[in-house]
């Protein structure tokens, strides 16, 4: 699957139009892509990273309570910012 992030993006919102009717951020660089947004009582939290030749992509994709979230974000935004190819920029 050879996508951008933005295809990436259409194609997550077609396939599940409920869970990504909420997004409350949105994020598209040229090798990523980081969506927010709530499901009911939690807080769904996802970012691809794109880059390899093969086409594969990263992701990290997560879900927690919205009660939890002083909890849980500072951990999100850590592994987040771990996540990318081994030579790709932050």
């Amino acid at each position: 699957m050879k996508q951008t992030p933005a295809s990436y993006a259409r194609s997550l919102a077609e396939s599940d139009p409920q869970r990504y009717r909420r997004i409350s951020y949105r994020l598209i660089r040229p090798g990523s892509l980081t969506l927010s947004g709530t499901v009911g009582a939690n807080i769904f939290y996802e970012r691809y990273v794109f880059g390899d030749p093969s086409g594969a992509i990263h992701a990290l994709v997560l879900e927690y309570l919205i009660l939890a979230r002083s909890t849980v974000d500072p951990v999100v935004s850590r592994m987040s910012s771990s996540l990318r190819w081994a030579n790709s920029p932050r």
